[in-house]
């Protein structure tokens, strides 16, 4: 069997869901079975934070610019994508996190010839205007010339409903992510010894960046009411946007700022969870366009470490955390649940343990990268004939 070419289309490779999931694929998919390319999508100077992991798998990436909606319609962007697709000629195109562009590329590469088209819906998308019924009409006609994957099922049921897409053409494949980095870390106390903290303080943590939809300034207004209780409990916070400024300050106007720290990016994240007591995912409801927390990586990862979480229990969340066996489920953008389930897991280190080796065992029975892998492989070979449209 020859084998099957799949070109890898996605938004800049900065580090982001959809970019980690695509990253995974070209690490583990079957080389004797798959050959990979990537095409990029770059807008302006965005970061790339992943592009010398890309690099290192020696994976061809070709870039274009990012297709906004005026460039829709410009015809040498188009011509440019039409004719690489028709360079690759690609058995597979995959598209990833691009709800726009995808119909746009959808069509580009039917024109040149590309048997299969699937795209991963990693987000939640709303649009509002006159681009939502635009978009439904699209979407409508686009669904006869793709297959879809859903990495949960609240984003298969999301995009249904919201859209119209029909259930039977999505596939739910839950991301996974490598286990052995999260499992065999070796605890220490490096993180207390560089905050100055005494090996005794408890450290409740996230990881996720400082943007509106991951929910941050809930669980920064729940400090106070944690230390009411548990007033020695420090609060790290890991990595970087636009929010960082103003969850400081939220932190100063209510006095704790002592208490929250904000690390910045890093890339020591299996060995920060290996020092935290508690993981804390607090993501709620985002206006605008893109909405919600479809799976929720960084709490796999948690669970991974043998922690116990603490989340909110909204969109794709409690198909990760089982509420009561692997962590607390509470409401998105309620403060006060979110401490009293912190105080609960403090005070009860017993019941903390106990949920914290659950969910490890349900990380590693449910979301392991192979699993993943295999699921996307079996996907593939379904649309992966030479020779058939």
């Amino acid at each position: 069997m020859s084998q099957i070419k799949v070109l890898q289309v996605v938004p800049p490779l900065n580090r982001a869901g959809a970019q980690m999931h695509v990253l995974q694929l070209c690490r583990y998919l079957n080389p004797s079975m798959f050959s990979i390319q990537v095409c990029e999508l770059i807008d302006g100077h965005q970061e790339r934070g992943l592009l010398k992991a890309f690099q290192e798998q020696e994976i061809p990436i070709c870039t274009f610019p990012y297709l906004h909606w005026r460039d829709l319609v410009k015809l040498p962007s188009l011509l440019s994508l039409y004719h690489y697709f028709r360079q690759v000629c690609p058995d597979i195109l995959h598209i990833h996190d691009l709800p726009v562009q995808g119909f746009v590329l959808t069509i580009l590469a039917k024109l040149a010839g590309v048997h299969h088209v699937i795209i991963t819906l990693h987000g939640l998308w709303r649009f509002y205007g006159w681009r939502k019924p635009l978009l439904r009409l699209l979407f409508s006609f686009q669904q006869h010339l793709v297959s879809f994957i859903a990495v949960s099922q609240a984003t298969k049921d999301f995009w249904t409903r919201e859209w119209g897409l029909p259930p039977e053409k999505i596939e739910v494949i839950w991301n996974g992510i490598e286990l052995e980095r999260f499992t065999d870390v070796r605890r220490s106390n490096a993180l207390r010894k560089a905050l100055g903290l005494d090996e005794s303080i408890p450290i409740i943590g996230t990881v996720g960046s400082l943007t509106p939809k991951k929910g941050h300034r809930f669980l920064i207004q729940a400090v106070p009411m944690v230390l009411a209780h548990c007033p020695e409990t420090h609060f790290v916070f890991v990595g970087e946007g636009e929010l960082r400024e103003s969850l400081y300050s939220l932190s100063h106007r209510l006095g704790v700022e002592q208490y929250v720290h904000f690390l910045g990016q890093r890339e020591d994240v299996p060995s920060l969870l290996s020092q935290f007591d508690i993981f804390v995912f607090p993501s709620a409801f985002e206006a605008g366009q893109r909405i919600g927390e479809t799976f929720g990586i960084a709490l796999v990862e948690a669970m991974a470490a043998g922690l116990p979480v603490v989340a909110t229990r909204f969109s794709g969340i409690p198909e990760v955390v089982e509420d009561g066996v692997t962590g607390l489920l509470v409401p998105p953008g309620d403060s006060q649940s979110l401490a009293n389930a912190i105080v609960t897991l403090l005070k009860d280190r017993t019941k903390a343990r106990r949920m914290g080796l659950a969910g490890r065992k349900r990380a590693e029975q449910l979301f392991s990268v192979d699993r993943m892998v295999r699921r996307v492989e079996q996907y593939y070979l379904q649309f992966g004939v030479k020779g058939t449209r």
